[in-house]
């Protein structure tokens, strides 16, 4: 996390969601619905991380990194 952002890239065919974050710190990554479930939760050190969808509806999902005290959030739009 360069103290912002993150970069979030989607495949609507696979649905499968890569999130590539800076720096090999250890580091939360969590996947939530809009209604607030947990869909995904993992703690890497890695740049890329892969999540599937799988069979998680379409919508509205929010992805949260956690990392050195901060807190980023972005929004997927998954169809």
């Amino acid at each position: 996390v360069n103290d912002a952002t993150f970069n979030l890239i989607y495949n609507s065919d696979r649905k499968t969601i890569i999130i590539e974050i800076e720096g090999n710190q250890n580091k939360e990554i969590i996947l939530s619905s809009l209604s607030g479930k947990i869909v995904r939760h993992v703690q890497t050190s890695s740049k890329t991380t892969t999540f599937n969808l799988g069979n998680n509806p379409d919508g509205v999902y929010f992805i949260s990194v956690k990392q050195n005290g901060k807190l980023f959030t972005q929004k997927l739009i998954a169809y």
